[in-house]
């Protein structure tokens, strides 16, 4: 028989922070919930508190007693428990961390209830598979969301205090990671915690841009999550070695490197195995999936997924409902964590043609209108482009158009950058200063 998930510890300091510091009760409340107490002694006395607090009665351990009394526990057993309690808690301030531990606790009993359901329900031959899948992954999003709560407020009063601290003394965004582009941080402030979707078309470096961000978050000792949808961790690394060696990337994939480049390999080999970035290479991944991963991996300072094409979320919806589905998933799990999501995505290339010049314009916000709910979705978009690729003579090889197409931070724009797609370096020109 397994044993139901709880924790009576967490429960006794819970309880006696509130009785410590009665004025806490309304954030006490506001965390916890009836369920998140599993033993029934415990689940009684915080019943007993919430309503005492409620009829502003005094949160005395005597009144306690005696309410669980009336309400026919025999007193020895009601004093032992406040004695206990009493004799625990010795300070209130780790009440947050026991009430995280409770939550914790209430989610693997949901997991548990839940997983039992689906067991007895898989147990019939007549289920639907698709509707028993969707309510198994809808169990599991409830249980796993146990950082969302609404109630779990933050007093303006209080936030003013270290918002004016941060603001005065000029301190930089502690959760917004630089992407290591000096122009691209001016004009955007680097990526906050939330979806930004990074899209262009075919063959315009929006692998490689990725690259570029996942490597420049590394050298500055970021932890980044790179969740490579379509190619394997040998080609990532491949590009992330061409863009510390300035070797091309060709040459080091096809092992044509000469004696001189071999040296430069080593040494930017060396650069490589201090940054802390692991590459998690699958296809068959789905969004649920992926965000499950990403829940998993607290540690990460940086999420990049690419690309939203190669998510495995194929339904008879279609793939307009299918991206749409995936996309939510996403922007959820990157408020949910509160870190930076960038999901790679490909623009049709339908989008190329201006239909009134009949020549190719740069892309635009609308062109994500095809894939999905997206541009409602992502609080950030950046469209990439080269001009070049459409015009080999006339353009210039090395400019990457970086249009800021949706900002929530600030206003929008164009940055051009300097690329150069043999060694996978994409970011300002090399010599400029700022």
């Amino acid at each position: 028989m397994t044993e139901i998930p709880h924790n009576q510890e967490a429960e006794i300091w819970v309880i006696g922070g509130a009785l410590m510091h009665p004025e806490e009760m309304p954030q006490v409340i506001g965390l916890m919930d009836l369920e998140d107490f599993y033993t029934p002694l415990n689940k009684h006395i915080y019943k007993i508190l919430t309503q005492l607090h409620k009829e502003k009665t005094p949160l005395d351990a005597q009144i306690v007693i005696e309410e669980l009394v009336s309400q026919g526990v025999h007193r020895e057993t009601a004093q032992e428990r406040m004695k206990y309690i009493d004799d625990t808690v010795m300070t209130s301030a780790r009440f947050r961390y026991y009430a995280r531990k409770l939550k914790k606790m209430t989610g693997l009993r949901k997991i548990l209830s839940a997983s039992y359901d689906i067991y007895e329900k898989a147990g019939n031959s007549n289920a639907d598979l698709d509707e028993l899948k969707s309510e198994a992954m809808a169990s599991i999003r409830e249980a796993t969301d146990l950082a969302g709560n609404p109630r779990d407020g933050v007093d303006i009063r209080e936030a003013i205090v270290d918002t004016l601290d941060a603001v005065l003394e000029k301190r930089p965004l502690e959760r917004a990671v630089g992407t290591g582009i000096v122009s691209l941080d001016a004009q955007c402030g680097g990526m906050f915690p939330e979806l930004i979707i990074l899209a262009g078309r075919t063959r315009m470096g929006k692998t490689g841009f990725a690259c570029n961000l996942a490597t420049n978050a590394g050298l500055i000792g970021r932890k980044v999550s790179f969740f490579s949808l379509e190619d394997s961790s040998e080609v990532i690394t491949g590009r992330i070695l061409a863009r510390l060696s300035g070797v091309d990337s060709k040459q080091i994939r096809h092992r044509k490197t000469t004696f001189e480049e071999d040296d430069q390999i080593r040494i930017a080999g060396e650069k490589i195995k201090e940054l802390d970035i692991t590459i998690y290479e699958n296809r068959s991944l789905t969004a649920e999936q992926v965000c499950n991963m990403m829940r998993g991996l607290e540690d990460t300072d940086l999420f990049i997924i690419d690309h939203l094409g190669q998510v495995a979320d194929k339904s008879k919806h279609g793939l307009f409902e299918d991206t749409t589905r995936a996309c939510r998933a996403f922007a959820r799990v990157a408020s949910e964590i509160h870190k930076p999501v960038i999901l790679l995505s490909q623009l049709n290339r339908e989008s190329e043609k201006d239909r009134i010049k009949g020549t190719v314009r740069e892309p635009r916000l609308t062109d994500l209108r095809q894939s999905g709910e997206l541009e409602q979705l992502a609080r950030a978009v950046w469209l990439i482009h080269r001009p070049w690729e459409y015009d080999h003579e006339g353009e210039n090889p090395h400019l990457l158009k970086l249009i800021i197409a949706k900002n929530s931070h600030g206003p929008g724009g164009k940055t051009d950058l300097y690329c150069d797609m043999a060694t996978m370096y994409i970011g300002d020109e090399p010599g400029t200063d700022y």
